[in-house]
This record gives C-alpha cells, structure tokens and sequence, in this order.
C-alpha cells in the first residue's frame, strides 16, 4: 500500500506478500476494491510460528511445521468450535498446496 501510494517501483521478481488497499483512500474507489481470493497469516507462539491460510469461508491452521492442525467453516462455525479437518481431505489438500505455495514464495 505504501509502495503503491508513494508510486515506487518494487524490485522486478519480489514477491509481494499483500495487496495494495490504496483504494480504500480514495472515496470514489472504495466501493470497488477487489480483495485477494486467498489469505494468509502467521503469528508466534511458544512452539515457533503457527500459520493459516483463509479461502472463502475456510480457515485452516497450520502447526510450527506446517502441518495442519485445524480446519473450519466460518460461515456456519465462526467461533471456530467445530475442527473439520478429518472430513475434509481434499480441502484440506489443497489449502496445503496453496500454503505451500505461498510459503515457498515469501521465504525463499
């Protein structure tokens, strides 16, 4: 968002782990920003970092090693009670693809 509102140039072949919401400053905009179809995120705990990944209105927790640990569907559980991941492979499958993916491009 800085970059893009400054007009900077990022480095050719960065990775950009986000998406500009300059938009959201200009009024006539805000209306019509597209969001990212897929979300990311970490945060730290006593373990190392635990990760999920957000697609639609699935969430998915990854363990310090990437393994996941949870899966929810947040339009029918968005207390997250409800741990889906043992009926779900497929879901869960492909949101590690995705993670893994993800990761790969930010870290490497």
């Amino acid at each position: 968002t800085i970059a893009d509102y400054l007009e900077l140039v990022l480095p050719e072949g960065r990775a950009v782990d986000g998406q500009s919401i300059t938009g959201l400053l200009d009024e006539d905009e805000a209306t019509s920003l597209e969001r990212s179809s897929i979300f990311y995120w970490s945060i730290p705990t006593p373990d190392g970092m635990e990760y999920a990944v957000r697609e639609g209105w699935w969430k998915m927790i990854l363990d310090p090693n990437g393994q996941p640990q949870y899966l929810f569907n947040l339009l029918h559980d968005r207390y997250e009670v409800h741990n889906l991941i043992q009926g779900e492979p497929e879901r869960v499958k492909t949101l590690r693809q995705k993670f893994d993916i993800y990761r790969a491009s930010v870290e490497g």
